[in-house]
């Protein structure tokens, strides 16, 4: 059996191979969200552009020190006319998963959206400022 280092894997399949599956077709119409980040002394901001979607259609969960960003689209359309019914029905969902450092406090995220921009504050970790005075014996 060969053993590759691990350093060759990514989530889902082998590094390696992400040149090959990005030249496909059905791979490389993959959504993302524009995302743009601010660092501050005591919080990161994130600012995803969302724009023409609804609050509704927006999730946001943080679990394991990664935030995750779903988007999903429902659309339904009918159309009665005298002989005939036609019903349209339409989904389209994209995510974004960011690894969040370890120096932030997820129990205290703050999220808004607005001008299809959802801003997403999460502050810092204090850090411990005690100095401790060592006495030399």
């Amino acid at each position: 059996m060969l053993m590759l280092p691990t350093i060759f894997f990514n989530n889902d399949y082998p590094v390696i191979f992400e040149s090959f599956f990005d030249s496909l077709p059905f791979f490389t119409n993959r959504e993302t969200i524009p995302l743009n980040i601010k660092e501050t002394d005591k919080s990161y901001r994130f600012e995803f552009s969302l724009p023409g979607q609804k609050k509704e259609d927006i999730s946001l969960d943080i679990q394991d020190k990664h935030l995750r960003i779903t988007v999903e689209k429902k659309e339904e359309k009918q159309q009665k006319e005298e002989y005939s019914y036609q019903e349209f029905k339409s989904v389209s969902s994209f995510e974004r998963i960011l690894k969040l450092p370890e120096n932030v406090e997820t129990g205290k995220v703050d999220a808004s959206y607005e001008g299809g921009i959802l801003i997403v504050s999460i502050p810092k970790k204090e850090k411990n400022k005690t100095k401790k005075i060592i006495k030399i014996k």
